[in-house]
C-alpha cells in the first residue's frame, strides 16, 4: 500500500522542476499515512482479539489498593461512620439471621426493634443454653407471623445428629436450620463430614434452608479461610443439590481478606444455584468513616445486581436487651446501602427473596429419590477453578 502511494506522488510531481520540494512532501506525507495506518492495524488487531478470544475477569484481576502492599484485599473495616437518617423507610424488612440470647426475656425488645426499624418477620436461633431449639419455637409459638425457628442445639459432630435433626423437622414447625458454626466463632470442622452431609440431606428432604456460618475469604490465622475448606464447601453444595444453603456473612470472616474474595464469591454463585447469600455482620465494612462506599461495598453493590435473586437481609442480633441502640444502627446502614441499588434489586434485597426462600422451602417434606451421593468425604473435586487460580 505504501508503495501504491509512492508511485502515486511520482505521478502527481513529474512535470515539477523543485525536486527538493517534492521529496519533502514525499517525507512528510507517507510518514503521516505510516502512522495512521498503523494505529488502524492495532486497533484492527485489537478489535479481533477481543472477538476471537474474549477476556474473562480472573481472581487475579481483583484490582488491591496500594495501601496494602501485603496482598490483602481493602475493604475499610470497622468504619466509624454513623448513618443518622432513615434511608428508603417504606420498604419493609425481612431478616434472615438473627439470634435469641435471653429466651421469652427477648421477645418484647425484639418485637420492639422490628416495629421501631420496620422489620416484618425475623429468623432466629436460640444462641445460648441446652434448650436453644426449644427457645426459638417457643418464640415462633407465640408470634408466629414475625419469628420463624431455626434449628441449631445440636453438636455437628456427633455421628447420630441426624436423628434428632430428622425428628425435630418432622414436626413441621421449624423453618430452617443454623446458624450451624463450621469455620468460625473459635470453631472449625470438616463441613463434609458424613454427619453432616446426612443432615444436609434431610434439610432438603424436609424443603429447609441451612444457614452455615463457614469463612472462605479470610487470611486471618484465627478464622483461616483455606484451600481444603473451599474444596469441602463445593463438596457439600454439589452432592446437595436439592438443598437450599444460606452462607451467613458471605462467608467473609475478620481482616485482612483475600485480594480475589469478590471473584470467589462470583465463581460460587454462578456455579451453585443452591447456594443463597446474607450480608449479616458488613456493616461496618459497606462504608468509609465519610460515608462513601468502600472497596468492599462497591464489590458487594456489583455482585448483588448480577444475582440479584440470591442475597437477603441479617442484622445477626444477639443480644437484643443490650445492644437496642446498636442494632437501630445497623438498620439505618443497611437501608442506606440499599439506596445503592436499583428500586427492583432493593426491594429483593430487603425481604422479597427471603420471603420467597421459604415460600418456596415449605415444611412439608418432599420425595428425592434414588439419591446417591457423588462424592465421599476426602474425594477431590475435579474443578479446575479450584486449584490455582482462586486459591493459589
Amino acid at each position: 500500500m505504501m508503495i501504491l502511494f509512492d508511485l502515486r506522488l511520482n505521478s502527481l510531481f513529474r512535470f515539477t522542476d523543485d525536486m527538493i520540494f517534492i521529496d519533502a512532501f514525499r517525507a512528510w506525507f507517507l510518514g503521516r499515512t505510516t502512522v495512521i495506518f498503523r494505529k488502524m492495524w492495532v486497533s484492527l488487531a485489537a478489535c479481533l482479539t477481543i472477538c476471537l478470544f474474549p477476556v474473562t475477569v480472573s481472581a487475579q484481576d481483583v484490582p488491591i489498593p496500594a495501601e496494602r502492599p501485603d496482598g490483602a484485599f481493602s475493604e475499610g473495616v470497622h468504619a466509624k461512620y454513623v448513618v443518622k437518617s432513615t434511608f428508603l423507610p417504606e420498604l419493609v424488612l425481612v431478616d434472615i439471621h438473627s439470634h435469641l440470647y435471653r429466651g421469652e426475656q427477648d421477645y418484647d425488645a425484639l418485637l420492639s426493634f422490628m416495629d421501631r426499624n420496620n422489620v416484618a418477620k425475623m429468623a432466629l436461633s436460640g444462641l445460648t443454653g441446652a434448650d436453644a431449639d426449644q427457645q426459638s419455637l417457643e418464640a415462633a409459638s407465640r408470634e408466629p407471623k414475625r419469628f420463624l425457628a431455626f434449628l441449631r442445639g445440636f453438636e455437628l459432630d456427633r455421628e447420630h445428629v441426624n436423628r434428632y435433626v430428622r425428628n425435630c423437622l418432622v414436626r413441621g414447625k421449624y423453618h430452617g436450620i443454623g446458624e450451624l458454626f463450621i469455620n468460625g466463632h473459635g470453631r472449625c470442622i470438616p463441613g463434609d463430614a458424613p454427619p453432616l452431609m446426612e443432615v444436609y440431606r434431610t434439610a432438603g428432604e424436609f424443603q429447609v434452608p441451612v444457614l452455615f456460618h463457614w469463612t472462605i475469604g479470610s487470611l486471618n490465622p484465627a478464622e483461616f479461610g483455606s484451600k481444603e475448606g473451599f474444596q469441602q464447601l463445593k463438596r457439600v453444595l454439589e452432592d446437595n443439590c436439592a438443598t437450599t444453603f444460606i452462607l451467613a456473612h458471605c462467608g467473609k470472616g475478620p481482616s485482612p481478606l483475600r485480594k480475589n474474595f469478590p471473584a470467589i464469591l462470583d465463581y460460587l454463585l454462578n456455579r451453585y444455584k443452591n447456594l443463597f447469600m446474607d450480608i449479616s455482620g458488613l456493616h461496618d465494612d459497606l462504608f468509609s468513616d465519610e460515608g462513601e462506599l468502600s472497596e468492599f461495598g462497591k464489590c458487594l453493590v456489583c455482585l448483588i445486581e448480577k444475582y440479584s435473586d440470591r442475597f437477603m437481609l441479617g442484622f445477626d442480633v444477639g443480644e437484643p436487651g443490650n445492644l437496642l441502640s446498636h442494632a437501630d444502627q445497623v438498620v439505618r446502614i443497611y437501608r442506606k446501602f440499599l439506596s445503592s441499588f436499583s428500586r427492583k434489586t432493593a426491594e429483593k434485597l430487603a425481604g422479597r427473596n427471603s420471603l420467597n426462600l421459604f415460600r418456596r422451602c415449605s415444611t412439608t417434606r418432599s420425595t428425592i429419590k434414588k439419591w446417591k451421593p457423588r462424592y465421599v468425604q476426602g474425594d477431590p473435586v475435579k474443578v479446575s477453578e479450584a486449584s490455582g487460580t482462586l486459591f493459589p
